[in-house]
């Protein structure tokens, strides 16, 4: 079996991440890892026996390479993913494609241009718990849906450079995408138009909100709601916390969402418990209540498992086949045309706002 010569461009904590799981695949030789950060380079260089560079262009130069991890700073994704793919190199890029509405369109032309596959990396498609609610929801359990809300308390991003928008793309495009993608695809419904309210910020080397309060008005009448927040969550401490101590309730993390349909609902804790708790209807007129039909514990999956997966796998079939991954080019667009509207409409102050689309 021919294997495919892949390189990491960007080793920070993602793209390391991408860069073990990658090597880790049978079907993949991972040759050459890239990154600003010499001594990161030499590190990774060392205990993986690759090559290092800290010039991305060496990487489009090598005929050698089919396949490239995108994982550097956010503002760098374009350039380097539409360099790859002209070179014909296939494309795994992290979330956001670009920090430009206008950027994320070029890529995806550029794919469909040479005939290349794009995959961006939101994973929350491809993990445990959201597979087996698609599950659920697409037998028929809990009916039509009618809306879904997701909240997520966490600490600032770091390092620095993301709380820049120019480099980053904002709150929306870094962490929330994930939300919004996942309503999409589990509701099969886009979005048709945003809300988005956000109070002044706190954190002082952000340059945009770092809270924000979204209402999405959905295909089939849906309407969901998504609560960022960046300000209650502990992200150290003294002496630093040991595996996933961070999500216990005295830090202030908090991720959770819930899908209510027109038979049932759903409700996913997955930092304390991972439990998905699934209610059904019952009765008529006074007499109807919601009750609890069954839990479905998941703690024996690795928080990392269940929400973040892995789509790494997903990425190697549709090179080995020639095809699509199961987010294609347009559909990953879509999702970041919804962020941009978000993002709008939070400047706007909350001004409803209908998704620039092609």
């Amino acid at each position: 079996m021919q294997k495919i010569r892949m390189a990491a461009v960007g080793c920070g904590q993602a793209g390391y991440g991408h860069l073990e799981t990658f090597m880790a695949q049978p079907e993949v030789s991972l040759t050459v890892a890239v990154d600003i950060d010499e001594k990161r380079l030499e590190e990774i260089s060392k205990k993986h026996n690759i090559d290092a560079s800290t010039d991305y262009r060496d990487v489009i130069k090598d005929d050698g390479i089919n396949a490239v991890i995108i994982a550097s700073s956010n503002e760098t994704h374009p350039g380097i993913a539409i360099e790859a793919m002209k070179a014909g190199k296939h494309v795994f890029c992290e979330k956001p494609i670009a920090p430009t509405l206008e950027e994320c369109r070029e890529v995806v032309s550029i794919a469909r241009k040479h005939q290349r596959i794009f995959h961006t990396h939101f994973e929350l498609r491809h993990s445990v718990v959201p597979v087996r609610i698609k599950e659920i929801i697409d037998s028929g359990e809990i009916g039509q849906i009618r809306s879904m809300n997701l909240v997520h308390y966490r600490g600032p991003f770091r390092p620095a450079w993301k709380g820049q928008r120019k480099l980053s793309g904002g709150l929306t495009l870094m962490e929330t995408c994930h939300a919004i993608d996942l309503f999409r695809h589990l509701s099969g419904c886009d979005v048709e138009e945003v809300f988005s309210f956000a109070p002044p910020r706190v954190i002082p080397y952000y340059d945009y909100p770092d809270t924000e309060y979204l209402v999405l008005r959905m295909g089939n009448g849906i309407v969901s709601h998504i609560t960022s927040c960046h300000t209650r969550s502990v992200t150290d401490k003294e002496g630093g916390f040991k595996d996933d101590e961070c999500y216990e309730e005295q830090y202030g993390h908090q991720y959770e969402y819930s899908i209510l349909g027109t038979k049932g609902s759903l409700r996913y804790k997955p930092l304390r418990g991972s439990r998905l708790f699934v209610y059904g209807f019952e009765g008529e007129g006074e007499g109807w209540d919601c009750v609890l039909r069954r839990t479905e514990d998941f703690s024996h999956i690795s928080y990392n498992e269940q929400i973040h997966g892995s789509d790494r796998r997903e990425f190697i079939d549709a090179v080995m086949e020639g095809r699509d991954t199961y987010i294609t080019p347009e559909d990953s667009l879509r999702t970041h045309e919804v962020c941009f509207a978000v993002e709008e409409s939070g400047d706007s102050g909350g001004r409803g706002i209908v998704p620039d689309r092609l």
